[in-house]
């Protein structure tokens, strides 16, 4: 559920992701629905987006393999120079391509 009353104050984007700050574009990255990303992105989904670990979707997606989701966050302009998580800035885009 996408609600402003289950979402950190903090969050950037506050009416748009869950208490965690998963966002539906972060949600489906992490999922692997490509079909879904598509249509999130389409929409105007924010790319840049992070949860409260500092992981956005093309992170995220790259971190649990989704190849298909990463190459339609990299078609869409996403931030290839984005880190992952805050405690763990080394899991970014770059290591989760070599890593495999």
């Amino acid at each position: 559920m996408l609600s402003s009353a289950l979402c950190p104050a903090s969050h950037k984007y506050p009416r748009l992701c869950t208490q965690s700050g998963a966002t539906a574009l972060y949600t489906a990255s992490q999922q692997g629905h490509t079909a879904v990303v598509e249509a999130l992105l389409a929409a105007g989904a924010i790319k840049e987006a992070e949860d409260a670990s500092g992981t956005t979707a093309l992170v995220i997606a790259s971190l649990n393999g989704h190849t298909a989701v990463v190459q339609a966050l990299l078609a869409a302009e996403a931030d290839t120079e984005a880190t992952g998580p805050r405690e763990r800035p080394e899991e970014g885009c770059v290591w989760a391509a070599i890593s495999g």
